[in-house]
């Protein structure tokens, strides 16, 4: 994945992939370096954000020149959950208005609920740059100001977007798979 985000964000930028570099945010989060661009006279990209999620044989990818991305993405496992332990994770991850709307449903709607909240939640996350369960407290507060929504994925697939702001943002979707021809290494874009 993280090759594939290199590649990308060179594309955006009109460089090398293999001259960018990267830092971490104060929770993990991935930025471009800026200091040694500006610094061996390049143009700034302070504008370029990103934000990447796998899951599976799935990437989902967010790339914007005006504002913080966050995504996550989650493939559906192969054996449900237990509805009941839905509701738990539910409950202990996002809290107990959602452990208790996921009570309520049929026991068969709960897994696909919980997915939804959950890469909605996640991808609000990483979008403000904090992880789940830091402890800080800036969790539930930075989603507060944060647009995000549900990306159609398919049915074995949730996925979610999510943009500082509570503006909705312009959004732009591209499916990409590796070309027959690239496939033993190198990838291209179709």
């Amino acid at each position: 994945g993280r090759g594939v985000m290199r590649e990308l964000l060179g594309r955006y930028l009109e460089r090398d992939p293999r001259e960018l570099c990267f830092e971490a945010g104060a929770w993990g989060k991935p930025a471009l370096a800026r200091s040694r661009h500006v610094e061996a006279g390049g143009d700034a990209e302070e504008g370029l954000r990103f934000n990447l999620s796998h899951s599976g044989g799935l990437m989902l990818v967010a790339v914007s020149t005006e504002r913080e991305v966050g995504v996550d993405v989650e493939e559906r496992r192969s054996r449900a959950m237990d509805p009941e332990r839905t509701v738990a994770v539910a409950r202990r991850g996002l809290g107990v208005y959602v452990g208790r709307r996921l009570e309520r449903l049929a026991p068969e709607h709960r897994e696909e609920e919980l997915l939804g909240a959950w890469t909605a939640h996640e991808a609000a996350l990483k979008c403000a740059g904090v992880g789940i369960g830091n402890g800080s407290g800036r969790e539930r507060d930075s989603v507060k100001s944060t647009w995000t929504a549900a990306l159609g994925l398919g049915p074995e697939a949730f996925g979610a977007v999510a943009a500082a702001g509570e503006q909705e943002p312009e959004l732009r979707c591209w499916e990409w798979r590796a070309s027959a021809a690239s496939r033993g290494g190198g990838r291209t874009l179709e």
